[in-house]
């Protein structure tokens, strides 16, 4: 469990996000409004309206709908 910590607590603490270390990532294609829901969600975030964004394809909507209802 420390060696999880050690690496993901690490990538969902505030300060990375509040600095932007995670904004410099490069694009990811259809992938990448995807992201900024799925940072949300490690964040704590449980709201299904976070799948109802336009620029997210089918897919990505429908496997944040499912990982949303797994996790409530």
């Amino acid at each position: 469990m420390d060696l999880y910590w050690q690496t993901f607590g690490r990538v969902t603490h505030p300060a990375y996000f509040r600095f932007g270390v995670l904004g410099s990532l490069p694009d990811q294609g259809y992938f990448t409004p995807t992201i900024p829901k799925l940072i949300a969600i490690l964040q704590g975030e449980r709201d299904a309206g976070l799948a109802d964004d336009n620029a997210l394809d089918f897919i990505s909507a429908a496997e944040l709908l499912l990982l949303l209802e797994q996790l409530n």
